[in-house]
């Protein structure tokens, strides 16, 4: 990992220390995790990109509507 100096407002380091305390983590590691985060470049951030719900019409074979048609077709299923 390469070093550098980062100036933080006050607050915002209180937070990330508290969150760093949360994760049992280093404050470093914390910081690194929501930079990549907030960059795009975290791993497994392609995946949630990549997703996609593939859906179709299922073509009802009986009217839900149809309160015999529904009756009919839950006692043939048995």
């Amino acid at each position: 990992m390469t070093r550098t100096t980062v100036d933080l407002d006050p607050v915002v380091l209180d937070q990330v220390k508290e969150l760093a305390a949360r994760e049992r983590s280093s404050i470093s590691r914390v910081l690194s995790d929501l930079a990549s985060r907030a960059l795009g470049d975290k791993p497994g951030n392609d995946a949630r990109a990549s997703f996609f719900w593939y859906s179709q019409p299922m073509h009802a074979l009986i009217d839900l509507e149809d309160k015999d048609a529904v009756a009919a077709a839950l006692e043939a299923d048995r």
